[in-house]
């Protein structure tokens, strides 16, 4: 009889942690229903992810890597004309992208575009130097670029560019990215590398293109923008240099004289 009460005991004990697991779970899950609703229940499509200003990353397999080609899709705030002449300004891309020391055109021949580029990394990775093959392709919104020599073991991408449907004066731009600098890392170390780079150049091509929208709209703005992509301290640039020189203040008028009294007889 003890024995029989002792199994009942037990018994009972293992439904209430199995049923009290439950309740926790079904807790943690309502939880989550309530503090992120459109998360969890999956009302939010891949265009109010990109209104809110989020970054989507993606990984595809290459047909020519055993790495992983990565993709970042992002909504800028400016027409595809604005876009375009950013993403084509190639000898300008040392300035604004964080990892690229050096970049310079070597020549052009109509749609194609051969660009050295120098790339700073940390230690273990040495810095990467190389020359790109680009050709453009404004009448689809097009951008690809495959790497020719170099001290990595293959670097190709491309940009998709398209007029926003929501709104046409923002542009929803796909850029896709295969960097396999060869035996330095395992796979995923790699791949996770290469999303960090994707979501580092999104971010600065997205202040550059704020940056010149602003310009042509002739109203500056403050731009944040780190001085280099491992850099630990960042700071706030209040006045871009293009904008101190025409948007000083004028000075101010100098306070009408004031009248003097008449001369006593």
């Amino acid at each position: 009889m003890q024995g029989f009460n002792s199994y009942n005991r037990n018994r009972m004990t293992r439904h209430f942690h199995r049923w009290a697991a439950i309740f926790s779970c079904l807790l943690l899950a309502g939880m989550g229903v309530w503090l992120w609703p459109k998360r969890v229940l999956g009302q939010e499509n891949e265009d109010d992810k990109l209104k809110r200003g989020d970054i989507l990353i993606s990984f595809r397999p290459s047909p020519f890597s055993d790495l992983s080609e990565v993709t970042g899709v992002i909504l800028f705030n400016a027409p595809l004309a604005i876009v375009w002449k950013v993403l084509t300004n190639y000898d300008d891309y040392a300035r604004f992208l964080p990892d690229i020391s050096q970049s310079k055109v070597e020549r052009k021949e109509g749609a194609v575009v051969w660009q050295r580029v120098e790339v700073h990394n940390l230690w273990p990775l040495p810095d990467f130097h190389y020359l790109l093959k680009i050709t453009n392709r404004p009448e689809a919104g097009e951008i690809g670029w495959q790497m020719l020599e170099g001290n990595l073991k293959n670097l190709y991408g491309r940009w998709k560019l398209e007029p926003f449907a929501a709104n046409p004066n923002q542009t929803k731009a796909m850029y896709t990215l295969l960097q396999d600098p060869g035996g330095f890392f395992g796979d995923l170390t790699q791949n996770f590398s290469t999303r960090s780079l994707v979501l580092e150049r999104l971010d600065a091509f997205h202040a550059e293109i704020q940056l010149e929208k602003t310009r042509q709209d002739g109203q500056p703005e403050r731009v944040i923008r780190p001085n280099w992509r491992k850099a630990i301290f960042w700071w706030e640039e209040l006045e871009p240099p293009r904008f101190r020189a025409e948007n000083k203040p004028p000075p101010p008028e100098p306070a009408p004289a004031k009248p003097k009294p008449p001369a006593l007889p």
